[in-house]
């Protein structure tokens, strides 16, 4: 069986429904990565059933191999090294600029999604945590689900 999804496709022949789930996984890999096979299936227009048909009939095991196709496509088309690919192609002058100028452009989104009263909420529960370690018999931490809350009891001394 052919490795790329298209070759697959051009290799074997489809219902017109599972023609519709390779549509629209094709149109729509990003999200299909993720879907549950009832999820595609709305968005095809199909069955759950048929997605995994289509899977089967594309060659692959079922639906977590064709989303694993899926991300290795889309992955391939949009990762560090495909981009790197595509700007050394057009020019390797500016190349350290541009890394720089995507890496800054990410961190100011990532920045610009901190909701910052959650942000300073945390820093102020953090802020205000014990200083110094509890008083001695004291559990140093939250007590697990069914384990007791005291220390053990002192053994012997334990020599040198």
């Amino acid at each position: 069986m052919p490795d790329s999804l298209e070759a697959r496709v051009r290799a074997v022949r489809l219902t017109e429904a599972e023609q519709r789930v390779v549509d629209y996984v094709l149109a729509h890999p990003r999200q299909a990565i993720l879907a549950t096979a009832g999820q595609i299936a709305a968005g095809a227009g199909t069955s759950d059933a048929t997605v995994v048909r289509t899977a089967r009939a594309l060659g692959f095991a079922g639906l977590p191999e064709l989303r694993q196709s899926l991300t290795d496509r889309v992955v391939g088309a949009t990762g560090p090294a495909a981009q790197v690919r595509r700007v050394a192609a057009d020019s390797s002058a500016g190349l350290l600029e541009r890394v720089f100028a995507e890496a800054a452009d990410r961190l100011a989104r990532t920045a610009a999604a901190v909701d910052g009263a959650a942000f300073d909420a945390a820093v102020a529960l953090l802020a205000g945590g014990p200083a110094r370690p509890p008083p001695a018999g004291q559990p140093t931490r939250p007590p697990l689900a069914g384990r007791p809350t005291t220390p053990p009891p002192a053994g012997p001394p334990i020599e040198p």
